[in-house]
């Protein structure tokens, strides 16, 4: 969805400020509309509608047909409303429901609300952004209010269109949608009664105004964030008081309407080191003809259809513990239970794949089949739940079986975890004891033992090469696997070199042994030219033995007077070279 139209649907709390719900709109039929389509996958309708002053309007909506329908059976139809400022192609790029269609073999519906100019409607009160000429007729205020715009009865009409050309099942026609098309399908139930068994509204309280007392029941589902900064959870206050009902009290006005008996039943996602949203479901069953009211209050979440794309970084968290798309279909009656398989990165679940499969109640158990593969340099690590344990088969097997319980939903997760190799050598004077020498695979964050061993006549020097090892002057230590990692255990010879020169000793066998020469030329050229420099020279060889042989035996020591001492030494030696050289 395009950044600008993203940021346009964050207008709608603006638009809602303004809106007053006129009286409802009278349906008439088309003037006229396009030939069905049998092939399955995507087209676009369209039907010419007679607006305000007699204006004609071309309506168009998109609409998805699975593969398997044939027409000799009934299938369910539902609508999914897009939000101000958009469009039904990005409506299906928000909820997918073309494929959950294709999987669940419904016929979904994605109807384009009108685009109007604002000076022709001058009386219109729009915000001074573009994409506002793009919203369903909610009442006064909006330019399809003044256009006349029978937004209803386009919606009426398309019923009726799908009625007659397609195997329909009058019983099951639904109403979703997000935030401005969220409020419209409120206005739906309550304008054509009879026709919805259940409305689906994201990120949308009720509206003032709309309240039906005579209103059929239905079921009802409701999906928000609390932390949504357009159309908030608590209500939101314009002209002449709240435009929009608070979500509890829009639950509390359907559980009235749907009369019913039992709830809420909570169930709770999240959350989890990736995604700090909280998601509560509650629902209030035994409403009449077995309706439901179901509450998802997302704590965290913004202006976002759960588990969808963040189409602005402006509207907030999406929550990604739920797939708002999947729970809608599952709880539209009749209700349906189901099994979610999702995987971590590092692989993949071939069979039966990644998705929500919908199974009808039964009062038989079923066994699915599962196979994890994990990608390459990644090993596949158990199976884990979010929702309802069930009971596989064996939980740490990359292929095994799932026993589903009759009326239990279940969420799954196969676990994969990336490996690096760690490759591990040492220079002559000794070993790698532990873990040994040779390349070794690790899973990613593993702390992995490291003991270097001398042979006589050696010490143990430095750990060299990539990676961070824990201490690289100590011949025991640690690394931790993070990546692809290539260490050395360096060792040198505990033979005193330089005639017991302990400067000598402390830097044998690194760079600073290349350094040495200057500090020989400085002895030379400037010390044993003086009396006071020989005697100091005289003074270091007296001292210097017992020295040489205490650090060549202690290599923490000997790296300490050489870094501590002797590399400093050597840095100010070199840095007044000019001075000191230039004195003879």
């Amino acid at each position: 969805m395009a950044l600008k139209k993203c940021c346009i649907i964050a207008l709608v709390a603006i638009m809602v400020m303004v809106l007053s719900v006129g009286s409802s709109t009278a349906v008439a039929d088309p003037l006229s509309s396009g030939p069905p389509e049998s092939s399955s996958g995507l087209h676009t309708g369209w039907m010419t509608e007679l607006g305000g002053d007699n204006i004609t309007y071309n309506r168009t909506y998109e609409y998805y047909i699975p593969t398997g329908y044939t027409g000799s059976e009934e299938v369910p139809l539902l609508f999914s409303f897009h939000g101000l400022g958009s469009n039904g192609i990005d409506q299906i790029d928000l909820t997918k429901f073309d494929v959950l269609a294709e999987q669940e073999g419904f016929i979904a519906v994605f109807p384009n609300a009108t685009v109007l100019d604002p000076e022709d409607y001058p009386e219109a009160e729009l915000p001074p952004l573009p994409g506002a000429e793009i919203q369903w007729n909610l009442g006064a205020g909006s330019l399809q209010y003044y256009a006349g715009i029978d937004d209803v009865g386009f919606v009426a009409d398309m019923v009726d269109w799908f009625g007659d050309n397609y195997n329909i099942d009058a019983s099951r026609i639904y109403s979703t949608g997000m935030s401005d098309g969220a409020l419209f399908s409120y206005l739906l139930a309550f304008n054509l009664t009879d026709t919805f068994a259940g409305i689906a509204p994201v990120c949308g309280p009720m509206p003032w105004g709309f309240g039906n007392p005579t209103t059929t029941p239905i079921t009802v589902i409701l999906m928000h964030g609390t932390a949504d900064q357009i159309l908030y959870y608590n209500g939101y206050g314009g002209m002449g008081g709240n435009v929009t009902y608070s979500v509890d009290e829009t639950i509390a006005y359907w559980c009235g309407v749907d009369n019913t008996t039992t709830g809420p039943v909570e169930t709770v996602w999240g959350p989890t080191i990736s995604d700090g949203t909280v998601v509560h479901r509650y629902v209030y069953s035994g409403g009449t003809n077995g309706t439901e009211v179901i509450l998802y209050k997302v704590q965290g979440g913004g202006h976002t259809w759960p588990g969808g794309p963040l189409y602005s970084p402006f509207v907030g968290a999406v929550t990604t513990h739920i797939d708002g798309s999947a729970l809608i279909w599952k709880h539209l009656p009749p209700l349906k239970y189901y099994l979610t398989i999702r995987s971590t990165s590092g692989g993949s679940v071939t069979i039966p794949g990644e998705r929500t499969f919908f199974y009808e109640p039964s009062s038989n158990s079923t066994q699915v089949s599962l196979t994890a593969v994990p990608d390459s340099n990644c090993r596949f690590v158990n199976w884990t739940w979010t929702l309802n344990e069930g009971s596989i088969g064996n939980a740490t097997a990359a292929t095994t079986t799932i026993t589903i319980t009759p009326e239990q939903d279940y969420e799954i997760t196969a676990n994969f975890i990336a490996q690096y190799d760690l490759t591990i050598d040492s220079t002559d004077g000794g070993d790698v004891t532990i873990p040994g020498e040779g390349t070794y695979t690790y899973d990613t964050g593993t702390v992995v033992n490291l003991v270097a061993t001398p042979a006589s006549g050696y010490s143990f020097w430095e750990w060299t090469g990539s990676g961070t090892v824990a201490n690289t002057y100590i011949a025991t230590t640690t690394i931790t696997m993070n990546g692809d990692y290539s260490i050395r255990a360096n060792f040198a010879s505990t033979a005193p070199s330089g005639d017991g020169c302990f400067i000598a000793t402390a830097a044998y066998g690194t760079s600073t042994a290349k350094q040495l020469d200057v500090l020989r030329e400085f002895r030379d050229d400037v010390l044993l030219k003086s009396t006071v420099g020989s005697r100091l020279v005289d003074l270091y060889y007296q001292v210097s033995p017992p020295i040489a042989d205490f650090i060549s035996e202690h290599s923490v020591v000997r790296t300490l007077v050489r870094e501590l001492l002797i590399d400093p030494i050597v840095w100010l030696v070199e840095a007044t070279g000019d001075i000191w050289q230039n004195l003879g």
